[in-house]
């Protein structure tokens, strides 16, 4: 009922009072080939953290539920992100205001008794934990999980203007309930950066981040190196633990929302989708980085960090129009099929402004093959 030659389906999820706002969304196969969606959202009518759950056939018919309520003054589930655990266990992270002026940021993990959260029929299915509280802190959050089942939890601090970074490690961290989870910083230099950060995690537990450098308009790629690095923060003191790189030195004003995506490919190479704005005149355009060594036959290297020549590929996957904006909005998924993504796009051609859903994705499998036959004609560009 929607898409190119109507090849998509479209279904309304939620629509009693302002909802949707900080949506993410998370599919799971188990063993047996059944599948489950969920999505995470923020209810703004009821200030809460909602969830809605299918279990998908040929439909998936979404149930909406409450796992945290909130009120005006402390306002629950804002800047939601949700993922499985290898175990099929859903994982929300989110933030939580406070009148005192404080946020906090939070988890709730789906334990299917025995928790302390969750609202009528889910009530006590899941366990709702703080991580870390400070003012401001908490916005993008993003999750993801290692091949052991420990979450890694990234979010940023606008107010110092932090990138973080947190991972359940059961004992001897620095912060959550009992110090279980261990939260550092890739953050070095006076600037603002951090902002729409997102998260990938290697099965060995390698943590990958990809952020805006606000003050210099710059994409960031931060990577876990253990010593050795040129960024990081201990929460006390500058940690070297980060390798911090600018792979694009000149994508403007980004805007308010996610504008940066990151997830590895069959080989756990990072693939980062972003917006850039840095043209005064033309178009916002949504662009693919990646690493010159995993990007396709015959490219170029253009962008990232210098050894002799530059290191990184990145490439125009949408140049938009001369009234068409794209990218303020970008999610981004990675499987051994493939990679998706999908983004707004605000067409100021029609009177009033109209925003597009789009999605662009490889359909060569470009990432299975390790991009022998892969080039950039090859993506699609389509308004579902």
């Amino acid at each position: 009922n929607c898409g190119p030659g109507s090849s998509w389906h479209c279904q309304l999820v939620a629509s009693t009072g302002d909802v949707g706002k900080y949506n993410s969304i998370a599919v799971h196969r188990s063993a047996a080939g059944e599948v489950s969606a969920i999505i995470s959202f923020y209810d703004a009518t009821n200030h809460a953290l909602k969830i809605a759950q299918a279990a998908c056939t040929n439909a998936c018919p979404f149930v909406v539920s409450t796992i945290q309520s909130g009120t005006v003054v402390t306002p629950r589930g804002l800047h939601t992100a949700v993922a499985y655990a290898p175990t099929g266990a859903p994982w929300i992270s989110y933030q939580t205001r406070y009148l005192s002026g404080n946020e906090t940021v939070r988890v709730a993990s789906y334990v299917g008794a025995g928790g302390n959260c969750g609202v009528g029929g889910e009530t006590g299915r899941w366990q709702c934990d703080s991580i870390l509280s400070s003012e401001g802190i908490g916005d993008y959050t993003a999750i993801d999980f290692d091949s052991s089942g420990r979450p890694h939890i990234a979010f940023y601090d606008p107010v110092t203007g932090y990138p973080h970074y947190a991972v359940r490690i059961g004992s001897g961290g620095n912060c959550g309930p009992a110090n279980a989870w261990l939260c550092r910083s890739s953050y070095l230099n006076s600037h603002d950066t951090g902002r729409s950060i997102s998260v990938f995690v290697e099965p060995d537990a390698t943590p990958h981040l990809a952020y805006v450098d606000v003050t210099s308009e710059a994409l960031i790629y931060a990577t876990y190196v253990g010593s050795g690095g040129n960024c990081g923060w201990s929460g006390v003191s500058l940690a070297f633990e980060y390798q911090c790189d600018v792979i694009d030195d000149e994508i403007g004003l980004v805007g308010s929302g996610r504008t940066v995506a990151i997830a590895g490919d069959v080989n756990n190479v990072p693939i980062i989708a972003y917006r850039d704005a840095s043209s005064d005149l033309g178009a916002a355009m949504l662009m693919m980085a990646q690493p010159y060594f995993a990007a396709p036959a015959g490219a170029v290297p253009n962008c990232g960090p210098v050894d002799l020549f530059y290191t990184w590929v990145c490439t125009v996957l949408d140049n938009g129009g001369a009234y068409q904006d794209e990218a303020a909005a970008v999610a981004m998924h990675s499987n051994a099929s493939g990679v998706a993504i999908a983004y707004h796009e605000l067409d100021d051609y029609a009177y009033p402004s109209e925003g597009n859903l789009k999605v662009s994705w490889n359909q060569l499998l470009i990432f299975a093959d390790g991009f022998e036959s892969a080039s950039a004609s090859r993506w699609s560009a389509h308004v579902p």
